[in-house]
């Protein structure tokens, strides 16, 4: 009976664990949620849209590009089609160049406030920020110390082996940016024919921009698990 005692208590002691951790984890996938919609909100307001819009057609030309290219390697072995190709990722380095310039221009009157007072729009930014984190704090309070001190660990181990991964994938691209793909695809176009010995240049030209796409989106993944690790910290503090 003792044992049988026991074996319920650790079955329910393992139940209430998954529920906590379900519960803790759940604050966070709200905090993530809201960010979404809030940075919607915004991207609807300032047009801020339309540079998403511009990376996800650079994203769809550079993908025609490499399946273009791919093909003709394996299949049709075609210099008129080699050159499509290369054109399609002449016009993704050129929408990827071209995204902070449509930056300046959609958000040109922000810009003059940053030049003319720029304490007053960071002051403006941290404070669209603090609505937003209070909400979390408070559900935050709710967990014990324990449970954010688990969470706060489980994050920091997460994060820490994202941008381990990261490294080993993008390496020195975070760097140095697309420079070296712009040079390699400078190199291939200059050339009438590319012999096989070439091949690596045009490895490089075709392989940086999809590791630059990859690092922006796990960049901005790692910003969020920063946040919430600096808010769990807080609260934490507090207790």
């Amino acid at each position: 009976m003792k044992k049988i005692s026991q074996e319920s208590k650790c079955t329910g002691e393992e139940k209430m664990d998954k529920r906590h951790i379900d519960s803790l984890y759940r604050i966070i996938q709200v905090m993530n949620n809201k960010r979404i919609k809030e940075n919607k909100k915004l991207a609807k307001l300032n047009h801020s849209r339309k540079i998403t819009v511009l990376f996800f057609i650079s994203i769809i030309i550079l993908l025609i590009s490499i399946v273009i290219q791919l093909t003709n390697i394996y299949t049709i072995k075609s210099h008129f089609i080699s050159n499509i190709s290369l054109l399609f990722l002449m016009i993704s380095y050129i929408f990827i160049v071209a995204q902070p310039l449509f930056f300046v221009l959609i958000h040109k009157k922000t810009i003059k406030k940053i030049i003319s007072n720029p304490f007053d729009v960071l002051l403006h930014n941290s404070k669209k920020c603090a609505v937003n984190d209070l909400r979390i704090i408070k559900s935050l309070r709710t967990k014990s110390k324990k449970e954010l001190e688990l969470l706060k660990l489980e994050l920091i181990a997460e994060k820490n082996e994202s941008e381990k991964r990261v490294s080993l994938l993008i390496g020195a691209i975070e760097k140095i940016g697309i420079f070296p793909g712009i040079l390699a695809l400078i190199v291939t176009v200059s050339k009438i024919e590319i012999s096989p010995n070439d091949n690596w240049i045009l490895a490089i030209a075709y392989s940086i921009p999809v590791f630059y796409f990859i690092g922006l989106v796990i960049q901005g993944c790692l910003s969020q698990f920063s946040r919430s690790i600096q808010l769990i910290d807080y609260v934490i503090n507090e207790k």
